[in-house]
């Protein structure tokens, strides 16, 4: 029994050298240098160019439009939508971002796009796009190709 008692303190003295060897001849390092590019905070969205809604008259909504708002900037952004000039036709735009939820006017839409996961990445939101004259009760002339600019606008959240 002594001399097994003496064989595992060997071999627990052996094994506490090498480890404490280990950690006291330990006299080498290296060093490296780090560099990165850190770039300015962009806001920086695109829609479609152009979307159509065909034909439609008073009285009726549209079909709806599907148009992905993209941001490809480097922050979080709330978007809103205008016209560029007032339309009697046009001020009944409408929007979802939901297609459960009711329809937005132009003059209240708003939605968040969030940032990219990475720089030099887009990510993108799907909004739903109608023309509502369901209510529209002015009188209507033939307006064929009739058109309006719709500026989205991004803000930083």
């Amino acid at each position: 029994m002594k001399k097994s008692l003496t064989l595992i303190g060997l071999i627990f003295g052996v094994l506490l050298f090498v480890g404490v060897a280990g950690f006291v001849n330990a006299d080498s390092s290296d060093d490296m240098v780090v560099r990165v590019n850190v770039l300015e905070s962009e806001i920086s969205i695109s829609v479609p160019d152009q979307v159509s809604f065909g034909n439609i008259a008073a009285g009726y909504v549209s079909e709806r439009q599907d148009v992905d708002v993209i941001n490809d900037g480097t922050v979080d952004v709330s978007i809103s939508a205008e016209l560029e000039e007032d339309d009697d036709i046009f001020q009944n735009l409408a929007f979802r971002d939901i297609l459960e939820d009711p329809l937005t006017s132009i003059d209240f839409f708003e939605i968040e796009v969030l940032k990219p996961n990475n720089v030099g990445e887009e990510r993108d939101e799907r909004i739903y796009m109608y023309l509502d004259l369901s209510d529209y009760d002015e009188e209507v002339t033939e307006m064929m190709g009739h058109n309006a600019t719709v500026i989205f606008t991004a803000v930083p959240l």
